[in-house]
């Protein structure tokens, strides 16, 4: 485009020259104003020409670089990963059936005593001494004592029964039987102790017995209890092979000596 500094001059150049000539003729005015002009526009041209030498040669103009444009695959979108199905929930596990309670194996029955071979009179594990009050002069059973009034009741008689092992004692008044007492084997000791004790007004005690130790075992608990009481002759028993039969010792207002007999068996102290 024709720069506004070289209009300015151009139209400065036309209007000299009409001043200049104001007399010529109207067609003389316009062709010397055409050839004005064309000289106007031709120096306008120029001065184009050398405004645009003048910008060439003051800054050339770079060449743009050539951008190579590489269409780089867009990368492709990751396929968003797939849930994980949630896992089903095991089953629970069935409850196992209880196992039914092994039956119990039963009591073996316990073997029958042996015919013809009794029990044995043991001593019974007792931490007090027992003796208990019978109510038959005829028949003194294990821990069982008579006194002065069922034996003289009983016309002075006085009998211990079941004996196979165990010892009996009877405590004399001078001649009369005063107290009869049935003492478990094991226990002469003890058990013949609390019995002096309770005989009062005896002067003597006749001892039977299966054995010559358990014969001195109630001595000494005799004596612990009455020191002066005298003590008869021993009289000793043999234990009877039997099941069904004991032996018995008996006592008799008139004599220190006692008797041996047979009677029922009927042993029932704890083994």
């Amino acid at each position: 485009m024709v720069s506004s500094k070289t209009l300015l001059l151009a139209a400065s150049l036309l209007l000299s020259a009409v001043t200049a000539n104001p007399t010529r003729p109207a067609a003389r005015s316009l062709t010397v104003g055409t050839a004005e002009l064309r000289a106007v526009s031709d120096f306008a041209i120029e001065s184009r020409s050398v405004d645009n030498s003048e910008e060439i040669a003051a800054d050339p103009p770079k060449k743009p670089k050539e951008t190579v444009q590489i269409n780089k695959p867009k990368p492709t979108s990751q396929p968003k990963p797939t849930s994980q199905p949630k896992p089903t929930s095991q089953p629970k596990p069935t409850s196992q059936p209880k196992p039914t309670s092994q039956p119990k194996p039963t009591s073996q029955p316990k073997p029958t005593s042996q015919p013809n071979k009794p029990k044995k009179c043991r001593a019974t594990k007792r931490s007090v001494q027992v003796l208990n009050e019978g109510h038959d002069a005829n028949a003194v059973k294990e821990t069982e004592y008579v006194d002065a009034m069922k034996i003289k009741n009983n016309g002075g008689h006085a009998t211990v029964t079941d004996l196979s092992g165990c010892t009996a004692l009877f405590f004399y008044m001078n001649t009369t039987v005063r107290r009869a007492v049935h003492i478990l084997c094991g226990h002469e000791e003890r058990d013949a102790e609390t019995a002096a004790r309770a005989a009062v007004g005896a002067t003597s005690v006749t001892i039977g017995s299966n054995t010559v130790e358990l014969h001195n075992d109630a001595v000494r608990g005799i004596h612990r209890a009455n020191a002066n009481l005298h003590i008869n002759p021993r009289h000793g028993y043999d234990k009877l092979d039997s099941t069904t039969e004991a032996v018995t010792l008996k006592g008799t207002d008139g004599s220190l000596l006692i008797t041996t007999g047979r009677g029922p068996r009927i042993c029932t102290q704890t083994q």
